[in-house]
């Protein structure tokens, strides 16, 4: 659960108490190997992108704030795209080509004609590689 709210240390204070330790028995520090269950970010750097965040998943209760503000907050909302999806939607992309031979070879492939379509593919989809990555990519196929 995300929690957007403009209070006092004080006021925080008596809702971590009641909302968090009482009512949900939620940890607020790291106890006999047990990782912390709740906390607070004490500075929010954009306060449009924090409350985007907070409504990300559209399954949202809000008080204090109108409905037009909130679904402002949804259209500016998206899931992050997961690295390790678009790796595998490249590897499946790339297992489909037959790659073009070395001259005077008939099992060597030519690096350059993967990295090629690793770069192709990259530009289709709009993402931004690098040489490194290309070469990463490659021999990750490989």
């Amino acid at each position: 659960m995300h929690y957007a709210v403009q209070m006092d240390d004080k006021q925080y204070d008596a809702f971590r108490h009641t909302c968090f330790n009482n009512t949900y028995k939620l940890r607020g520090r790291a106890v006999d190997g047990q990782p912390r269950q709740y906390g607070k970010i004490r500075q929010v750097r954009d306060e449009s992108k924090f409350l985007s965040y907070t409504v990300k998943d559209k399954n949202i209760i809000y008080k204090n704030i109108d409905l037009k503000t909130i679904q402002e907050y949804i259209c500016k909302s998206y899931e992050k795209v997961d690295k390790k999806d678009v790796v595998q939607t490249l590897m499946d992309h790339l297992s489909t080509f037959t790659f073009t031979p070395l001259p005077g070879y008939s099992e060597n492939i030519a690096i350059d004609s993967i990295e090629m379509e690793i770069l192709k593919y990259s530009m289709n989809i709009g993402k931004v590689v690098s040489k490194s990555y290309i070469k990463h990519i490659t021999s990750t196929f490989l």
